[in-house]
């Protein structure tokens, strides 16, 4: 872009100076002979590089404290930026705003003091008040994750210069009076919570005014694409999908704009084999109205619990009030049917589908809450003390919470810590994934016995959990440098195959090994006793002879169960048929096959298998000198095609020989024909 050189006298004449974090280099942002530029010094003081020419240049500046670019706002004609310059001075990149300079000018920029989040503080000409804007960046794009409208001028900030409190912003307000306000940010990953197949597996990033969305029970599409944007009227501070639901509205989620708009919207999925987004619909708008400050997201913690009811909170002096509202009696504005207060400041809540929730304080305590005809009933006594600051907090059934002190890497089950290294966990139905900087791990839920770690496996280093779909084995890891990747962890895959089986739904649970390369000796060692008598059900519901090729041809008398897989088997007692021995398996699972085919030409081929399993090259042979004896004259095909499935199974010579001790010249000279 080309651009006039601007009016000296409408710039700012004023110096500004930023120091990188290390203390090793400083920058100094002043107006030169063709518009804003700065340079850069070393710590002695000696010029390091001068900027690039470049017109258009702010006033602000700033240098990120890990050292990589130093943000300064630029104007042009058509758009207003945040330029990012590397500490040569050469223009790296830019973050285009959503408003232009004509209607919100930027006064100051600023990074968090572990470089994740860039804020930048505007004032709108309109009304002359303030405005916050934060962005991150992953995956080379900027999203901006909050929007605070203020209605007066900010007096002064600064972030909070301990390690913990790193994304801690303290703001002071200048409108006759002075306010204090201490905000805390914390990533998190907004997705559907569903345990059945109804739960697409939704994750919704907030992107300004568009909520990008990927069902990823159906695709994987790493950002920032997605599989489907949403776009609003206005930037989007919070998302929340619905907890607990009786309508099947897993796929169903709130979001919360910066004026305090409440939208529901409710997804629809295209039909098929893999399900896409296909629309999103607004389904309610509602107003908060239940205050009136000059503090942006003065309500927060928002938890849709039931179809009907939605709570959230508030804190002001160090006193927390918890408000309930009930979405049927809702028109345009969300009232309050009951609240509750209590003192200290709430981290999170965190509900178990009955009617009862939690709510985790920043001083690790946890209290309970329940819900009865429409009345918040609060718990005296703390539950749980961990006695940390838990950013993450899950409350299973049975009252089980799992918390998450990300900062400090510990991870907890009730009261017992089981990890002192985790990076990101994951509840689902029967479990809790967790990974460190290295390994992805599991613990079983609802055991009667102290959590132990009992799956484990490495993954790529610094990956951390998006979500594992449920009822399913696909888990997504998104990579340090921003990409997704999906496994599927041996242990789900495994449980999922063992429902499969105890329901008897073998075809499923056969594709399921295919695909996932797991041992087929596993179909019968999973429950022995279940499955042989289960044989012809088995045969049928498959209905493929190269299925059951597959699974003879993978037969060992060994149980897998307490050899390959012993430790996801390791408290599982198995039941045997009837003269049935692990080191006779081959033999007694083929002579049960040998049993049910006998007289059925179409498995010829499985029938091969089983002699073959068996070392009976004889019988094989036979069985097809038989088929060729009943063929016509000139339609040998079938036994044509058994003897070379044969051949690959056997060695032409061996064959040969067997065939010769057999003392049949026709059966002869058709092995030495084929």
């Amino acid at each position: 872009d080309e651009f006039e050189t601007p009016n000296l006298e409408n710039l700012s004449h004023n110096i500004i100076i930023s120091w990188r974090a290390d203390g090793d280099y400083f920058a100094v942002g002043f107006l030169g002979q063709w518009g804003r530029m700065f340079k850069v010094y070393n710590k002695e003081g000696s010029l390091q590089f001068t900027s690039e020419k470049c017109a258009g240049l702010d006033y602000p500046l700033a240098w990120r404290p890990s050292g990589r670019w130093i943000a300064i706002p630029q104007v042009f004609p058509n758009k207003y930026t945040i330029a990012l310059f590397e500490k040569n001075g050469l223009r790296h990149r830019e973050l285009v705003l959503p408003f232009k300079e004509t209607s919100e000018i930027v006064k100051s920029l600023s990074w968090s003091l572990d470089s994740d989040i860039l804020m930048i503080e505007t004032v709108r000409l309109a009304d002359n008040a303030s405005s916050l804007y934060l962005y991150t960046i992953n995956n080379y794009h900027w999203y901006m994750k909050q929007c605070l409208k203020y209605k007066s001028l900010i007096k002064a900030y600064e972030w909070d210069t301990q390690i913990s409190q790193s994304k801690t912003l303290h703001v002071i307000l200048d409108d006759g009076t002075y306010i204090i306000i201490f905000i805390r940010w914390d990533q998190s990953i907004n997705h559907s919570i569903g345990y059945t197949n109804d739960d697409e597996a939704i994750a919704a990033v907030i992107d300004g005014t568009n909520i990008l969305l990927t069902n990823f029970r159906g695709v994987v599409i790493p950002p920032p694409m997605s599989g489907f944007t949403l776009s609003c009227e206005n930037p989007i501070n919070f998302i929340g999908f619905l907890n607990e639901t009786e309508q099947d509205n897993y796929n169903t989620f709130f979001a919360i704009d910066n004026d305090n708009i409440c939208s529901v919207f409710k997804c629809t999925f295209t039909e098929g084999n893999v399900r896409h987004i296909n629309t999103v619909d607004a389904v309610g708008k509602f107003k908060f109205e239940i205050i009136d400050t000059n503090i942006p997201m003065y309500l927060n913690h928002f938890t849709w619990i039931k179809d009907d009811n939605i709570i959230f909170t508030s804190c002001y002096a160090n006193n927390t009030t918890i408000y309930l509202c009930n979405l049927k009696i809702a028109d345009s504005k969300l009232n309050v049917i009951d609240k509750v207060e209590t003192s200290g400041c709430i981290a999170n809540l965190s509900n178990n589908n009955e009617n009862t929730f939690f709510a985790h304080f920043e001083n690790g305590a946890s209290r309970k809450i329940k819900i009865e005809n429409d009345k918040l009933l609060m718990e005296d006594e703390a539950i749980f003390d961990n006695s940390v600051l838990c950013e993450e907090t899950d409350l299973i059934k049975g009252s089980n919470l799992i918390s998450f002190a990300k900062n400090k890497q510990i991870l907890h089950y009730n009261n017992i810590k089981i990890a002192t290294d985790a990076t990101s966990y994951y509840v689902t139905a029967k479990f809790l994934a967790f990974t460190t900087l290295t390994h992805l791990k599991f613990i079983e839920l609802h055991s009667n016995n102290i959590p132990k770690i009992f799956y484990e496996r490495r993954i790529e280093r610094g990956s951390k959990l998006v979500l594992i779909v449920s009822n399913d084995s696909k888990t997504v890891l998104q990579l340090p440098r921003g990409i997704l990747e999906v496994i599927h962890p041996r242990l789900l895959s495994l449980d999922i195959i063992g429902d499969y089986l105890t329901l008897r739904k073998y075809s499923k649970a056969f594709d399921m090994f295919r695909k996932q390369r797991i041992n087929l000796n596993l179909l019968i060692d999973h429950n022995p006793e279940s499955f042989l008598n289960d044989l012809q059900y088995f045969i049928d519901d498959i209905d493929n002879t190269h299925w059951l090729n597959l699974l003879l041809s993978d037969l060992q008398n060994e149980d897998v169960t307490q050899t390959m897989y012993a430790d996801i088997y390791e408290q599982v007692q198995h039941k045997y048929p009837e003269n049935y021995a692990i080191d006779n398996k081959i033999n007694y699972v083929c002579d049960k096959v040998i049993e049910l085919l006998k007289d059925n030409n179409k498995f010829i081929e499985p029938l091969i298998t089983c002699y073959w399993k068996k070392c009976n090259f004889e019988k094989a042979l036979e069985l097809i000198w038989n088929l060729r004896k009943s063929e016509t004259q000139n339609n040998h095909t079938g036994s044509e095609s058994a003897l070379k499935y044969l051949l690959y199974l056997v060695d032409v010579n061996e064959l040969y020989n067997v065939a010769l001790g057999m003392y049949d010249i026709g059966l002869v000279l058709l092995v030495a024909i084929i």
